[in-house]
């Protein structure tokens, strides 16, 4: 904004501000029926003398003596704190042009565009953590099923399993070896049963069997201690 300040004050300087010399004295009247301006402006000859003065503003700039040629930025010459930026200007003829131009409506767009970056920014906050709060919460949905599953393993029920997603994520990985571990957990639970189980097979199909001739008459004859059949078969099952 203060270069495009500078800029006005240059061009003004360059064009409509500039003198045409010492054979070309500004006109009297120059005031009258000419629109408002927001520029300030004055020229002093080589004395310091005021030759012409153009201000339609409410308070004028403060400015120093000697003057500082090139751009400045002063006070109010009221003592507002209205500040003034001008450009002072060294002329062939030996006079001295200063335009200015107050920053009090450039100082206000600035403000206005601070005060609106802050709500832009506030804004953009605001939705930013709204929506990471839903993603954030939908990606913890997965980790609440493997609590809840979690839960019902320590309390037994070893039948329960995670419901899986994708395996390139950190839950669905999470997932998969979690059920994994527990199929391996179940399939070492189960052998000693089934061991068992088989043992009770083998001995009651040899107890409940169905007599032969060769063990009928083996169960007849006072010199036969047992079934040679059954007996071969405990001894083949039986474990040591």
């Amino acid at each position: 904004m203060i270069a495009r300040v500078d800029g006005d004050l240059h061009d003004a300087a360059q064009t409509w501000a500039k003198p045409l010399g010492a054979g070309h004295p500004p006109p009297p009247n120059l005031g009258s029926g000419r629109p408002p301006s927001p520029y300030y402006f004055r020229l002093t000859d080589r004395d310091g003398e005021v030759r012409l003065l153009i201000n339609d503003q409410a308070g004028s700039p403060s400015l120093p003596t000697p003057p500082e040629y090139g751009l400045t930025t002063v006070d109010s010459a009221d003592g507002s704190g209205e500040p003034w930026r001008v450009l002072t200007t060294n002329n062939p003829d030996g006079s001295v042009s200063t335009v200015g131009k107050t920053l009090t409506e450039t100082e206000a767009i600035v403000d206005r565009l601070i005060l609106l970056q802050f709500v832009i920014g506030g804004v953009v906050l605001v939705l930013l953590g709204v929506a990471g709060y839903f993603v954030v919460r939908r990606s913890l949905r997965p980790l609440q099923a493997v609590e809840r599953t979690a839960a019902a393993i320590a309390a037994g029920d070893l039948n329960e399993r995670v419901p899986e997603s994708d395996p390139r994520t950190e839950v669905g990985g999470l997932s998969v070896a979690l059920n994994t571990m527990l199929a391996r957990i179940q399939e070492h639970s189960r052998p000693p049963k089934r061991r068992r189980s088989r043992l009770g097979v083998r001995k009651s199909g040899c107890a409940g069997s169905s007599p032969t001739p060769a063990t009928s008459y083996a169960r007849r004859s006072p010199r036969s201690v047992g079934s040679p059949s059954c007996t071969g078969r405990e001894r083949a099952t039986t474990p040591t």
